[in-house]
């Protein structure tokens, strides 16, 4: 499986790896077919730059390893969510991702204010890490509950609510665009919160080698100029169990 420098039609190729289940909207699966918001520019890009594309579907973990082993050239990635990004070629490709609480607005609870979270259940995202609310998930003040998927995460707010605060933490474009295509979650009173709990930049992580380089130097070349975007400061969530609580 050893990554080609030729395509059939004599193009050079860049093998890239997308998640199998997709992440929308950034990938979208659609006809056995990748699509999204970072598809799209992608291929358009690529094809400005006379480089042909394969897109191969796997795991997260497994698209990881095959990069560092060479059969891959590329991979979906955000250079804050792995150690030693240095290693990697980046593209100048990127989407920002915002992580905020969702939750039904019917609960008695301000979950505006952090006190309204307190001894609360917040939906995560199964081998996710949230730094803003590490803390509160170690001191046994926010209560962390892992789904494997985010259809999952989403379909746990159809369910009645808890006695205590519940609220899940995902990307904000990614809710909308599950709510979007669901009435039964259209239907649903959510609120996106006003905090921002985790944010960064995701675009295509590359193998560090020199042809590698040289294709994704023609490829950024071929992307729009890159927003001027910075992540607010995220700052962790202070609660802590009362004495009386525990």
């Amino acid at each position: 499986m050893a990554a080609g420098c030729l395509a059939a039609d004599g193009l050079p190729q860049l093998r890239i790896s997308v998640p199998d289940d997709g992440y929308p909207p950034y990938v979208v699966l659609h006809d056995g077919q990748p699509q999204g918001l970072l598809i799209e520019p992608l291929r358009k890009a690529a094809q400005r730059a006379g480089i042909e594309l394969e897109f191969v579907y796997l795991p997260e973990l497994r698209s990881q390893h095959m990069l560092d082993s060479g059969k891959i050239d590329g991979r979906m990635e955000s250079p804050y969510w792995i150690e030693q990004p240095e290693n990697y070629l980046w593209s100048d490709l990127v989407v920002w991702l915002e992580d905020v609480l969702v939750y039904r607005n019917d609960q008695p609870f301000d979950l505006e204010q952090e006190d309204g979270l307190l001894g609360g259940e917040i939906i995560t995202h199964l081998g996710y890490a949230y730094p803003a609310l590490q803390p509160a998930f170690a001191n046994g003040s926010l209560i962390r509950l892992d789904k494997p998927t985010e259809q999952d995460m989403l379909n746990t707010l159809l369910i009645s609510q808890a006695e205590s605060a519940r609220a899940l933490i995902i990307g904000r474009d990614v809710a909308q665009w599950y709510v979007a295509k669901q009435p039964q979650l259209q239907a649903l009173p959510l609120t996106f919160s006003k905090r921002v709990y985790g944010c960064a930049p995701m675009g295509f992580q590359f193998a560090r080698n020199e042809r590698v380089k040289a294709l994704l130097q023609r490829l950024n070349k071929e992307f729009p100029p890159r927003p001027k975007q910075h992540c607010p400061r995220i700052t962790p969530l202070t609660l802590t169990v009362s004495p009386a609580a525990e």
